[in-house]
């Protein structure tokens, strides 16, 4: 992708990818040509914009998890040992990431720059660059997150000058995503027809701004972008928490915005068999072949996770298992421990057909974590009010209903009843705490512990060798050998 001595230059080459609106989905490379040439009509936008979802799209096919819950202390990396599971991080690793994330920037840069120019409808011109602004505002928000300062590009590598840009401070680059997402809000349309689900929408842009807020502790714009898209009355939560990760019912009320896979495309999902147990039968329905493990719950995750209807759905440790009938050992019988350790089962695609051919999307952003993003919010501006009761309890009802029915059995109720009655303090570090049940393994605890200035901590007490240095990750060092004016995070 980038020789280690021009470390943007070879980005100037771009290989588009050539959609219809009916093949969102389907990547077909289409040609390599020099941006300056290719921008000619509303196809060749139309493919600049495809390549900008594609790059996006890579992150989170390959590195999400990884980063955001294996780094962290309730996931281990399956059969792996060392690297990040153990904070065994050094400059050599990243590059892949970092190239990939500046690979989109730049698609997104060379959209914005050229598409002015081309004859097409303007209100579809303009929805163009409001998505391609969202997808470079939220790379660089990854960027950001992963890495501190980090170089602002904001015009396409055409010649040597964006090769030797030094970082740019986070306070000026956070200002630049907030800035670009909250421009971008009233260009982008509020709902897609099906052969285009999949792209940002106008709550999406919302619902990710809400989550920045919370991030930079902008606890009134956090609760109010938040609270907007409740009031909106666009998504819910799903009633049956198991019917939120059905493959065949993706792109429900509840999902935001997703990454989309789809199986028998060239955009199929991996997650499956990533996250499943190397016993071939759980990621087969009889294909036979062994699942990657490469993820997997944290034992001391495991046994501390209530032991609810939620549990059950979401994290397999023995089979068989009655929330799981048709996921049996290999031999057909008997019982046992999963091979890595306990399952994910958000990601469980059982029509696989082939081993990494399967149908499960990402959720970038779902309405369970808007909810727990406002009431969280709320609690910081005005303590624990009724509002912000009435959205957790919200999450922990879904979490501890059994039959999947939105009804409350009194049972489910006793053994997992509505908080009331906290202080501010209590408040705060119980919403936390349904965070980190709800959105497990969606690549969010190593964020919300550095957010929360609990990572060190978290992290020495799940026995790992953590440092200062491991708040950010370094960067790689063929991006410092190539530009002088690149400086490394300090300890690496």
């Amino acid at each position: 992708m980038k020789n280690c001595y021009k470390t943007f230059i070879g980005f100037t080459v771009i290989i588009f990818f050539n959609y219809s609106c009916s093949d969102f989905l389907e990547e077909a490379p289409f040609s390599s040509i020099n941006s300056a040439n290719f921008y000619n009509t509303k196809d060749d936008a139309s493919a600049g914009l495809n390549a900008v979802y594609s790059g996006f799209r890579s992150y989170y096919n390959s590195s999400i998890y990884q980063h955001g819950d294996v780094s962290a202390d309730l996931a281990s990396s399956g059969e792996g040992t060392g690297g990040i599971n153990e904070l065994d991080i050094n400059p050599t690793q990243f590059q892949g990431t970092w190239g990939s994330l500046y690979t989109t920037i730049n698609f997104a840069n060379t959209l914005i720059n050229n598409i002015a120019s081309i004859e097409m409808d303007d209100d579809l011109k303009t929805r163009y660059i409001a998505e391609a602004k969202v997808l470079r505002a939220m790379t660089y928000f990854i960027l950001v997150q992963s890495f501190g300062d980090v170089p602002l590009i904001t015009t396409p590598t055409t010649d040597e000058e964006n090769n030797f840009l030094p970082r740019t401070d986070k306070e000026q680059v956070y200002n630049f995503i907030i800035g670009e997402m909250t421009e971008s809000i009233g260009n982008l349309p509020i709902e897609y027809p099906p052969s285009d689900i999949g792209r940002v929408t106008k709550g999406a842009v919302q619902s990710l701004l809400a989550r920045i807020y919370l991030f930079r502790k902008d606890f009134p714009a956090a609760r109010d972008m938040a609270l907007t898209v409740m009031d909106s009355e666009i998504y819910g939560l799903e009633t049956n928490l198991k019917d939120l990760y059905d493959v065949d019912r993706e792109n429900g009320e509840e999902h935001i915005f997703s990454i989309q896979y789809s199986a028998g495309t060239r955009v199929p999902s991996t997650f499956t068999q990533n996250y499943a147990s190397r016993n071939p039968v759980i990621i087969t329905g009889g294909i036979g072949q062994q699942a990657g493990a490469s993820i997997a719950a944290e034992r001391d995750f495991y046994e501390s996770f209530p032991d609810h209807y939620r549990k059950k759905v979401i994290l397999l440790d023995s089979i068989p298992d009655p929330f799981w009938p048709q996921i049996i050992p290999e031999n057909g019988t008997g019982t046992g421990k999963l091979q890595v350790g306990p399952s994910c089962m958000k990601f469980y695609d059982p029509n696989l057909e082939a081993i990494s051919d399967g149908d499960a999307n990402w959720p970038v952003i779902r309405y369970a974590e808007v909810v727990l993003i406002f009431a969280e919010a709320e609690n910081e501006v005005n303590g624990p009010t009724v509002e912000a009761y009435n959205a957790i309890n919200s999450i922990r009802k879904r979490a501890r209903d059994s039959n999947g029915d939105g009804i409350d059995d009194p049972n489910d109720l006793l053994e997992l009843p509505d908080l009331q009655d906290l202080s501010k303090d209590e408040f705060r570090v119980a919403v936390w705490r349904e965070r980190e049940l709800e959105l497990c393994f969606e690549g969010h605890q190593r964020w919300d512990l550095l957010r929360q200035d609990r990572f060190i901590q978290a992290m020495t007490d799940n026995g790992k060798n953590v440092e200062e240095k491991h708040k950010l990750f370094p960067i790689p060092m063929l991006e410092i050998a190539a530009n002088p004016n690149l400086t490394q995070n300090p300890g690496y």
